[in-house]
């Protein structure tokens, strides 16, 4: 068989291929929300207003695309974000009416699933009659579903209830639809006990959809970050039923593993690296909340220290060139690897940069949203670093 250890040293400016990447601009249509996740880090901290400024948007995307700030770019995914992006779907359409006869734009909607009618409207922006020419759909969009499987119903909550059951009929509508479709799912603590059999739940779903190949199943979970925890001393002892849980799950990934030749845990994925590569947030990612404010990203949008992550205004006179230079400053550090994470055992690792600006003891901005160590997360990511590649290395002496 081929190698199942990669080691890969991506360049910022370019991906593995030697393409350039795509500029993530995060629209927020609204920070309203019709679901009362137990886990949501955004609350009561924003607005609740819809962006409706459509043409200054549409204005300054003409700048960027105009711009030498742009050259690094092969072209820009429109990403709707809330809140729940649905429930301003008018938004959607405007927008998509915009950019859906060109080539360089593509779409990416995050969505809890959960109300099939304002679903519906918005994949009416794709689909829509009255435009001239159709355009496909499976090059074009790409929907992400939060689903956290077997545990949904207990932390992804609304008070009319059955959120799975709304959840799984908005996916199949979506898979018979034949839209590029994933779920993403969160870990809050408390479900770690939980874990392998999510990974089952998940297993049972890839099977169910593995003819689908528009629908890219796999059980892709990321910690709840939100929470305030800067040594793994305050996780409270979970360390050990973490690994009891990826243990169980890493000897059911090498069945799986045999069989279909790729991995359902998303983490196992992750090359083997000789360094990790930070967080592209702030570098290419433009993410605009519901007043027209640019930040790094959207976990920027409820940071106390929001203001230190803002790079620009829709209404800004000077909004390219705050733009480049606030990027910039990111892009020199994206594979810095901090003097306490060299060598480190951790293969996956993702610890949100703007939790870390929140939490390091340093000083500067760069300093902070660098700051691995300043996060009890690593505590996690260690011991599945171990796992991982254990894993690897047993799968590497098969004839697979």
């Amino acid at each position: 068989m081929s190698e199942v250890i990669t080691e890969v040293s991506v360049k910022s400016e370019e991906k593995k291929d030697g393409s350039l990447p795509q500029l993530v601009m995060e629209l927020t249509t609204t920070s309203l929300c019709d679901m009362k996740c137990t886990y949501c880090f955004e609350g009561e901290k924003v607005e609740k207003a819809r962006f409706s400024d459509y043409d200054m948007l549409v204005e300054k995307i003409k700048e960027i695309r105009a711009s030498d700030f742009y050259k690094k770019f092969s072209g820009i995914s429109l990403n709707f974000w809330g809140g729940e992006p649905t429930l301003n779907w008018k938004y959607i359409k405007a927008i998509t009416a915009e950019y859906r006869h060109d080539p360089d734009v593509v779409f990416h909607l995050y969505s809890n699933g959960y109300n099939f009618k304002n679903l519906q409207r918005t994949l009416s922006a794709f689909v829509d009659p009255d435009f001239e020419v159709p355009f496909n759909i499976q090059e074009r969009v790409f929907i992400q579903i939060s689903y956290d499987g077997l545990t949904n119903d207990i932390f992804r909550i609304s008070s009319k209830g059955d959120t799975s059951q709304n959840v799984m009929r908005s996916f199949q509508h979506l898979v018979d639809e034949g839209y590029n479709v994933h779920f993403k799912s969160t870990l809050p603590v408390a479900s770690f006990k939980d874990m392998y059999a999510n990974w089952c739940h998940f297993r049972d779903l890839f099977y169910k959809y593995k003819d689908n190949r528009n629908a890219r199943i796999s059980f892709a979970p990321t910690i709840d970050y939100t929470q305030k925890a800067c040594d793994i001393e305050d996780y409270q002892g979970t360390v050990e039923l973490f690994k009891e849980q990826i243990m169980k799950i890493a000897k059911e990934e090498i069945k799986f593993y045999k069989e279909n030749k790729e991995f359902l845990l998303s983490w196992f994925n992750t090359p083997i690296t000789p360094h990790k590569t930070n967080c592209s947030a702030g570098v290419n990612f433009v993410s605009i909340d519901g007043e027209g404010d640019s930040y790094a990203c959207h976990g920027a949008f409820y940071a106390p220290n929001k203001e230190e992550l803002k790079s620009t205004s829709l209404y800004s006179e000077n909004f390219i060139e705050e733009l480049s230079t606030f990027n910039q400053r990111f892009e020199d550090v994206l594979d810095y690897v901090p003097e306490g994470c060299q060598g480190c055992s951790a293969t996956y690792c993702a610890v949100c940069p703007v939790a870390l600006t929140e939490n390091s003891k340093k000083v500067g901005l760069i300093d902070r949203w660098t700051d691995r160590t300043a996060h009890g997360l690593c505590g996690f990511y260690k011991p599945f670093g171990l796992i991982h590649r254990a894993m690897f290395k047993y799968l590497n002496t098969l004839d697979l």
